[in-house]
């Protein structure tokens, strides 16, 4: 069995995505394999701002942020 992590910078881009799924489907076909991925690049950033507009109470902001 292998883990394998992506994240940030190696998904931030669909060319990014695509090595992924290259190198998890080369894996794949010879072991198991468990496949951890967190945010895309910038999501984990944006996600703290809108949780601070929406405590300072600036919902409209912290709507337009979230689209």
């Amino acid at each position: 069995m292998i883990v394998m992590k992506f994240g940030g910078a190696s998904l931030s881009t669909a060319l990014g995505i695509k090595k992924v799924c290259k190198i998890v489907k080369e894996y794949w076909k010879k072991e198991k394999i468990v496949l951890v991925v967190s945010a895309m690049l910038g999501v984990t950033d944006m996600l703290f701002e809108v949780v601070d507009l929406v405590k300072q109470k600036n919902f409209r902001k912290a709507l337009s942020i979230s689209r």
